[in-house]
């Protein structure tokens, strides 16, 4: 017991000693013995804004809304979409439990549940640019 309080002891005398002299000591700028490199304004790219307005024309066109009273009746929905799209021997792909791609001609249909809303889509040539996942339920709002 007295080693670990002697140990504690000496612990603290050093440990205040080392603050007094790093008080002590005056703050030296380094910049002034070195050059220290200039940092420039960042010039900003485009926006996402302009991101939008650019590839827009290639956007899934919004056809259909339906609001459902539960995300889980939403989900039972895009089941029998899904089910009826093998009776129409279409493709269709599951991206997501909440996400149905399928697939007629060269474009594809877009199912989508957003908590109790399946938003349908359509687009034309199966050219989806990857922002529009990302803005796809707010462009109106990037774009005011």
């Amino acid at each position: 017991m007295r080693f670990v309080f002697l140990f504690f002891a000496f612990g603290l005398s050093t440990m205040s000693s080392a603050q007094e002299v790093e008080e002590s000591l005056p703050f030296v700028d380094p910049c002034l013995e070195v050059d220290c490199p200039t940092y420039e304004a960042i010039s900003v790219g485009r926006t996402v804004q302009d991101v939008i307005r650019e590839e827009l024309n290639n956007y899934p066109v919004l056809i259909e809304t339906s609001e459902f009273n539960t995300r889980g009746n939403c989900l039972e929905k895009l089941q029998v979409i899904y089910d009826s799209s093998f009776r129409n021997k279409l493709y269709a792909i599951p991206q997501d439990p909440h996400w149905l791609e399928i697939f007629e001609g060269r474009g594809r249909h877009i199912y989508v549940c957003d908590s109790g809303t399946l938003n349908h889509y359509w687009d034309k040539d199966n050219q989806i640019p990857t922002t529009w996942r990302m803005v796809r339920t707010s462009i109106d709002l990037y774009l005011e």
